[in-house]
């Protein structure tokens, strides 16, 4: 989309926005905002923790829970206590879990966004071709606000890289193949319904498909959380090097470039803020995260000087984490790196340009 007439482009879509209306209300599998979305028939199911799990959580929480209740903190700050009770809970989950269940999880899209780093973009749904440097980086951040990367990204590379690798790279395959089959779903849900209610389509287009943040009862993956996950494993395999990945994470990368160039023409006949949602919020399109995965695939050394910049993180099991809610509560009070730190490359912001350079460099 060209700037010209943005102010009146914009006014239009926050009265819109405002209304809270949606062409999607009565879409299958695409939820108006406050819907839940329905299971999606070809996403499989996560098995959940087996119930003498479930025993062993319950007795240590109800403790830990007792513990934070009645510790100084709470006394003096207790609006802090919901939020320290659900990082409790989620910590003790991840406790549980051995690393094959983890990655299996990782598509739980709940832990990207609570009570990390949850909000989204900016909410608006104009596409800006080529996309700004700065576009990818609200990815990243939300992927390293959930405890379970930051437990993956400790445990897998405390195994051999070999048995890290193998298990990386599967768990990509599958998860990469589910992504496809939801992504493409949806996306002919967004057309059936454009095509079902053309005026709206037209006149009203200010949102696109609605996102589910939250997970659904039974498991299964959603679009967004499916997509997180598969952004989070090519993170992981770059900064873990794990080359046993290297064609799982060369074909992710591929079906991201792939989107752009798909939801980048204008005369596609799609509406232009539903090409916005597919590729900025669903698609795999992230320069930092793909320029990442690829060069942890070669014997280059992350660094500044490579275009790299580093962000030390907590441990998964920390009392709150950069991104808690307890810690923008508590100012004062910084992450919790008593148990050890995390640090974790990734790559610059970057234009499609560059990004095209880099890819041309690191094939």
């Amino acid at each position: 989309m060209k700037r010209d007439g943005l102010l009146a482009t914009t006014a239009r879509l926050l009265l819109i926005a405002g209304m809270g209306w949606s062409p999607f209300a009565d879409s299958q599998g695409v939820p108006a905002p406050g819907q839940s979305q329905a299971p999606n028939p070809v996403a499989p199911a996560v098995t959940p923790g087996d119930p003498e799990g479930d025993v062993e959580l319950d007795a240590r929480l109800a403790l830990i829970e007792n513990e934070i209740a009645n510790d100084d903190i709470s006394r003096a700050n207790p609006q802090t206590l919901p939020a320290r009770l659900s990082i409790a809970r989620e910590v003790e989950i991840l406790r549980l879990e051995d690393t094959a269940k983890s990655l299996k999880m990782l598509s739980e899209v709940g832990n990207f966004y609570s009570p990390g780093h949850h909000l989204l973009r900016d909410g608006m749904a104009l596409l800006f071709t080529p996309l700004p440097a700065e576009e990818g980086q609200q990815d990243i951040e939300v992927i390293l606000s959930n405890r379970r990367v930051l437990k993956l990204l400790d445990v897998c590379s405390a195994i051999p890289k070999d048995e890290a690798g193998e298990m990386v790279s599967r768990e990509l395959r599958t998860s990469l193949a589910t992504y496809q089959t939801m992504f493409e779903t949806t996306w002919k849900q967004v057309v059936d319904m454009r095509q079902k209610h053309p005026i709206a389509g037209k006149a009203f287009c200010a949102s696109g498909p609605s996102l589910q943040l939250s997970n659904n009862p039974d498991h299964t993956p959603t679009l967004l959380g499916q997509r997180l996950k598969v952004l989070s494993l090519l993170l992981i395999a770059g900064n873990l090097r794990l080359t046993g990945a290297k064609e799982e994470v060369e074909e992710a990368v591929r079906v991201g470039v792939e989107q752009r160039k798909r939801f980048y023409d204008a005369q596609s006949g799609a509406e232009e803020c539903d090409r916005h949602t597919m590729l900025c919020h669903t698609g795999l399109y992230n320069r930092q995260i793909a320029i990442t995965a690829l060069y942890g695939m070669t014997s280059g050394r992350f660094g500044e000087a490579a275009g790299f910049e580093k962000r030390r993180l907590t441990m998964f099991d920390a009392e709150a984490t950069q991104y808690d809610l307890p810690i923008r509560l508590l100012a004062a009070n910084g992450p919790d790196f008593s148990k050890g730190a995390l640090d974790v490359w990734f790559h610059k912001k970057c234009t499609d340009e560059q990004f095209d350079e880099l890819m041309r460099k690191h094939k």
